[in-house]
This record gives C-alpha cells, sequence and structure tokens, in this order.
C-alpha cells in the first residue's frame, strides 16, 4: 500500500485516526504504514493530532497523488 491509500483513508476518516487504526485498517505491518506515514507528513497531506492523524490537503492533491489506471496509461500513451 502507498502514500495515496493512506492519504485516502485518513481523509475518509470522521476522527483522526491512530497509527494502530491504519495497521488494522490496512493489514500492513507497523514498518510499512510508519513509512507511509512519513511520507505523506512530509508531502503534507497529514498532520499528527493529539488523537491520531488528520488530513491537511485538499481533495485535488490528493486526486493528484492517486496511482492511475492501467486504462489510463493506456490512454495517456495514445496522446
Amino acid at each position: 500500500m502507498g502514500q495515496y491509500e493512506i492519504a485516502k483513508l485518513v481523509h475518509e476518516s470522521d476522527t483522526p485516526l491512530s497509527r494502530q487504526d491504519i495497521i488494522t485498517k490496512t493489514g500492513l505491518s507497523r514498518g510499512a504504514v510508519s513509512a507511509g506515514i512519513r511520507q505523506v507528513r512530509e508531502k503534507g497531506y497529514i498532520r499528527e493530532v493529539d488523537e491520531g492523524y488528520i488530513f491537511t490537503a485538499t481533495n485535488e492533491e490528493l486526486e493528484n497523488m492517486r496511482p492511475l489506471t492501467i486504462s489510463e496509461l493506456k490512454e495517456k500513451d495514445e496522446f
């Protein structure tokens, strides 16, 4: 799971998510989640508050970090 998936999970949550919440919801190892959190924090997409992590980016920024699908990649190559 990459940066987009972690940012999206935090974005979709109504409340701050703890690191353990993210581990539980994704099934990833603590190390993988910690690396993903660090990456999206460094980019300013999430920040840590007392209760966990909250989303701080815009919806447009979230969409821009979304990986392209194979179909989208093929369409890009055609132009």
